[in-house]
């Protein structure tokens, strides 16, 4: 009997050092990728191999890796996610109101600028941790400036650098829109900038420069303002006299025109495309032409020209990815996600997470290093790209909606107000200063009342409709 006893205890005894150590077992969720067969192999390969070069750095720990379609919606089931910065809030306990406060990463090593979506970990917080979401980027994807450098030395343009200020874009903007001759010997028309009208930060670029912020004081928008419809209006100026190019702006002749330079997301360069044109009205914009211009040393990126000696910036929000702790994990596994997280953001674990997930490392600690350094971030490109990064805002609407328990489906609701504005509304009316005007004013009101709570049902109240008008 004595012998069981003791032999009971050295067992128990053995269970605590294991989990002292760091064993135990641990479940990593993602969603499986959709885009192709291919693709998902891919990330199925990327994964087995974070996930095996974990293990061997942690043998006390064993990972199960789950792939599923769609995230459930209690996340009960889930442990560690692997997930997109916008879907934590989708995903996220609707009674944790601090869910979208900026916690300082650990040793402010990672990259939080514009990404107050989750609750970042300092060290030890996590031990605090009681019915939150803990959720850290893996990667980070910004907006920046496609420049073509073949067709700038044709033009016998001066190139531009990473200092630029937006007086000198638009006087290249200017110059770069001309008629030249094309390599059939054909004259065709040449519009300096593609700039898609339907990615918000580049409206709200032009919002910030004229109006500092298209926020309020009161924490509403403030895009509609008589400052800011200064910046709608000389945004506009651009696509009415072919210097700026853009599908909804300028209607479906001018998408076969050529541009010199393209505003758009750095890991992402073919977001801002619509994807109903055929490939030769693509190929139009110099982002499209990514991988073409680094194969031929003709890809040059910068960041958005700085205004006044500000720069205005944005990070993809859609695009990043991170690692999220579920509420519901038990309190035994949490040092086991705290180290899988920690890998994933170290030079061996992002190394081949970046592989899949590409983008800029959200660990600052990794900027010097070359395995992200790679297509579109290759040579100066990578230094270029991380210029004025500190100054990013999101490219959405979450801000408008802290403390929210809803903030998920009004942040969407407010991107559909948009997009109906600007994508329909606009470009069915003649897209005049005047057009443009009156309907930012309609989606501004929409947006407040989505703010407010009063529930209006956007592009369908008369007398919004008419108040904006006046």
């Amino acid at each position: 009997m004595k012998r069981l006893i003791a032999l009971f205890l050295m067992a128990v005894l053995a269970l605590t050092l294991v989990s002292c150590l760091g064993g135990g077992s641990l479940k990593l969720t993602i969603r499986s990728s959709s885009i192709s067969e291919e693709d998902l192999n891919l990330q199925k390969s990327v994964i087995s191999e974070f996930v095996k070069a974990f293990e061997k750095k942690n043998p006390k720990i064993d990972v199960e890796i789950e792939y599923v379609k769609e995230f459930p919606v209690d996340f009960k089931n889930v442990e560690v996610a692997l997930i997109a910065a916008d879907s934590v809030i989708e995903y996220a306990p609707t009674d944790t109101t601090n869910l979208i406060d900026i916690i300082d990463g650990k040793g402010g090593d990672f990259l939080v600028p514009a990404l107050n979506t989750g609750v970042f970990y300092k060290e030890n917080e996590y031990a605090e941790y009681v019915k939150r979401q803990i959720f850290i980027p893996i990667n980070y994807d910004r907006a920046v400036v496609f420049v073509d450098k073949a067709m700038f030395e044709k033009l016998g343009l001066p190139m531009p650098g990473v200092n630029w200020t937006y007086e000198e874009f638009a006087a290249l903007t200017q110059s770069a829109s001309v008629m030249y001759e094309n390599d059939d010997g054909m004259d065709e028309l040449l519009i300096g900038t593609y700039m898609p009208l339907s990615q918000s930060f580049v409206w709200k670029y032009f919002v910030n420069k004229a109006a500092e912020s298209w926020y309020s004081e009161e924490g509403t928008v403030n895009f509609s303002s008589e400052e800011a419809q200064e910046g709608w209006r000389e945004l506009n100026v651009l696509y009415r006299t072919k210097q700026a190019n853009s599908f909804f702006a300028n209607g479906r002749d001018s998408a076969y025109t050529k541009s010199v330079m393209s505003w758009n997301y750095a890991a992402q360069p073919t977001r801002g495309d619509n994807v109903h044109l055929p490939e030769e009205a693509l190929k139009t914009n110099p982002a499209y032409r990514a991988d073409e211009l680094v194969a031929n040393d003709n890809l040059l990126l910068l960041p958005l020209p700085a205004v006044n000696g500000n720069r205005y910036s944005f990070a993809n929000t859609d695009y990043i990815h991170g690692l999220s702790i579920s509420s519901y994990i038990d309190k035994d596994k949490m040092d086991n996600a705290m180290k899988l997280i920690e890998f994933a953001n170290s030079l061996e674990g992002n190394s081949i997470l970046n592989r899949y997930y590409g983008g800029i490392p959200a660990n600052k600690a990794l900027w010097e290093e070359s395995f992200w350094r790679t297509g579109v971030f290759a040579g100066e490109n990578g230094d270029n790209a991380l210029v004025g990064i500190e100054n990013d805002v999101r490219d959405d609407y979450v801000d408008l909606f802290k403390g929210d328990v809803a903030v998920y489906e009004k942040n969407l609701r407010a991107r559909c107000i948009m997009a109906y504005y600007l994508t329909q509304k606009y470009t069915s009316s003649g897209r005049s200063n005047e057009s443009l005007i009156k309907h930012v004013k309609s989606a501004a009101r929409e947006i407040n009342n989505t703010i407010n709570e009063l529930g209006v049902p956007f592009g369908y109240n008369p007398q919004l409709i008419k108040e904006s008008d006046e």
